[in-house]
């Protein structure tokens, strides 16, 4: 079958703040993605969006759900 997925800026926060994207639905619940790919194009002495950090809250979030990272 068909797979389906979306790959939305990588901040988690600016995601839900500035887009009104609801990443959390996404990947914890049936039917809406097979996998998302954030992009993460933070360094890893980035001050704001260090890049092992915010891959952390992707992980933890897809873990939460059947959503491939």
């Amino acid at each position: 079958g068909r797979v389906y997925g979306i790959s939305p800026a990588g901040n988690l926060d600016s995601l839900a703040e500035g887009y009104y994207a609801d990443a959390e639905t996404w990947c914890t619940q049936v039917g809406y993605l097979d996998y998302i790919m954030p992009q993460l194009y933070f360094g890893f002495e980035n001050k704001y969006c260090p890049f092992d950090e915010i891959l952390g809250k992707w992980e933890s979030l897809v873990q939460k759900g059947s959503v491939r990272l």
